[in-house]
């Protein structure tokens, strides 16, 4: 069975101008802060019952709202969102004996288009237009699954400022070897070369990752630079030799 994706811009043409469709916000903005309130006044001004259901083989993004009233609809949708923001960011920096630093998608702030808007629009498919337009929508949903977009994804300043605040402290500093007196002459200590953190490259790296999401766990190794010691412990040693000789 073949699935039509639309945009959020593409609905209202899609939908020819049907009654009881509500205003579609523009893509990318912060969820309202009270859906269920605005499906409520969408529902009151539309021509649509609260017991009116959505067609067959309509979905919003990964939810299957077949079915379903508007107030069911949009609680699938929530709950799916809520779920996705259990999803975490863990960003990693090797060879430098740190622990991973990790959150989640939903405190990195999730980001859909208007949630009641876009229920209003899966409720109106279908049924706006004269006989001929409803049915042949109607038809083409046997066909194929329309699906509208949630504009689901993860705010970029959010990602900017966790992979900053964290990756900056996952920098670790070369260790020098040292050359120390012995009783039988000299002993030179190992030497650790250190890693410092590329913190915009990283944070370049997450947002591009984030840009097309695919909903699931992302680990990020951070972008480094290993940063070699001073004296290394290879250094020291071909000084200790000489200097054991005239102890």
């Amino acid at each position: 069975e073949e699935t039509e994706t639309l945009s959020p811009e593409e609905t209202e043409t899609e939908n020819g101008g049907e009654e009881g469709t509500a205003d579609q916000a523009e893509g990318g903005e912060l969820p309202s802060e009270d859906p269920e309130k605005a499906l409520e006044e969408a529902l009151a001004k539309s021509v649509f019952s609260e017991e009116e259901a959505i067609a067959e083989g309509v979905f919003i993004d990964r939810v299957d709202v077949s079915g379903m009233t508007a107030k069911n609809a949009l609680a699938a949708v929530q709950a799916y969102v809520k779920e996705t923001g259990k999803k975490t960011l863990t960003v990693t920096l090797e060879g430098a004996g740190v622990e991973p630093v990790r959150t989640t998608a939903e405190e990195l702030g999730i980001r859909t288009n208007d949630l009641a808007g876009i229920v209003m629009e899966a409720l109106a498919l279908g049924k706006g237009g004269n006989l001929i337009v409803r049915y042949k929508a109607q038809k083409d949903l046997k066909v194929s699954n329309q699906v509208y977009e949630l504009g689901l994804s993860v705010d970029p300043d959010g990602v900017s400022r966790f992979v900053t605040e964290q990756t900056q402290g996952l920098s670790v500093e070369p260790v020098n070897a040292e050359l120390t007196r012995t009783g039988d002459g000299f002993s030179v200590s190992e030497s650790r070369p250190g890693v410092q953190v590329d913190v915009p490259a990283t944070v370049s790296a997450a947002q591009e990752i984030f840009q097309d999401w695919n909903r699931e766990d992302v680990v990020l190794a951070a972008a480094a630079e290993v940063l070699q010691p001073k004296y290394t412990t290879a250094m020291l040693s071909q000084i200790r030799d000489p200097l054991g000789e005239f102890s």
